[in-house]
């Protein structure tokens, strides 16, 4: 007798919402686990009459799903600092593959600084279900650009991601400001007198003199102390706020007095600028009768 086999019977899984499987037996994987399929098939021959009957066979295997988890938003960088303002910039993103599981958050570092990242103010290692983190340093900062690397494994129905979830960022400080154009004079002549001027400066952070772009409303500091002066009373007035629209820092400085400022004018001022709590400029500001000069003090690039 001649014997052929065939699995024309079909195909089942003992648990259709780990994984699903066609009439081609093609799998389909639902969510992470481990079932058995199951292919039913029929044994069949030929002789001489009387014919040989069909026999049924079954054939069973194991079909395992894992997860997986990669990357889906937040930049190449954090910013180091605690402000408000600063950390709308920390946020990182992943997404597990099928969701509703969770995620383990760590950070290695080759910063020669040893900088210790956290995740939602927690150290690493850290577990949340959320695929979404806000990052903060306690300090320490880059070396190098991406000398930092984020790693996220995922579990979901008691299966781990075979790879977890990796990224390179620098850790940023900022550091320093370049005036940008020249400075915009506003004379006041009356009822008061003086100036007002606007002076755009570029902001730059360590390491590597990164320009900072793409990060608005990040928080601004003035201070600004007079000297000597030639003549009584004047008040000096600065702005407040954050980086505008252009990441810059825009400082609205203005000197006034209550009556028209001597031809022979002489002011002299002490300033500090700062960028999301980091003294990032010091100046010393000269005002003579066609407007202020400033004097970088430091920090420089």
């Amino acid at each position: 007798m001649n014997v052929t086999s065939s699995f024309d019977g079909g195909w089942t899984t003992a648990n259709t919402n780990i994984a699903t499987v066609d009439s081609d037996g093609v799998h389909t994987g639902i969510s992470p686990g481990t079932t058995t399929t199951t292919a039913i098939g029929y044994l069949t021959g030929s002789r001489p009459p009387p014919a040989c009957p069909a026999r049924q066979q079954t054939a069973t295997g194991s079909d395992t799903v894992t997860p997986t988890v990669s990357f889906i938003g937040g930049n190449n960088f954090i910013f180091e600092g605690t402000d408000p303002t600063v950390t709308n910039f920390n946020g990182q993103q992943v997404q597990g593959n099928p969701s509703g599981g969770t995620y383990s958050w760590s950070a290695s570092s080759t910063s020669t600084y040893n900088p210790q990242v956290q995740f939602n103010g927690s150290p690493s290692t850290y577990s949340t279900t959320s695929g979404m983190v806000t990052l903060t340093v306690d300090g320490a900062l880059s070396s190098s650009l991406l000398d930092t690397t984020l790693s996220v494994g995922y579990s979901q129905n008691t299966q781990s991601a075979q790879l977890p979830a990796t990224k390179g960022i620098t850790i940023r400080q900022f550091e320093y400001l370049v005036q940008s154009g020249s400075i915009q004079n506003i004379a006041l002549n009356g009822p008061t007198y003086g100036f007002v001027s606007n002076i755009f400066y570029n902001v730059y952070t360590h390491p590597q003199g990164q320009l900072v772009t793409g990060a608005p409303n990040i928080s601004v500091y003035e201070q600004v102390s007079l000297g000597q002066c030639n003549f009584p009373g004047p008040t000096v007035n600065t702005g407040s706020g954050g980086l505008n629209g252009n990441s810059q820092l825009v400082d609205d400085l203005s000197i006034a007095w209550g009556q028209a400022l001597p031809p022979n004018l002489s002011c002299a001022a002490d300033q500090y600028l700062g960028v999301g709590g980091f003294i990032v400029r010091h100046n010393t500001i000269n005002w003579s009768p066609s407007g202020p000069t400033i004097t970088n003090l430091g920090p420089t690039s």
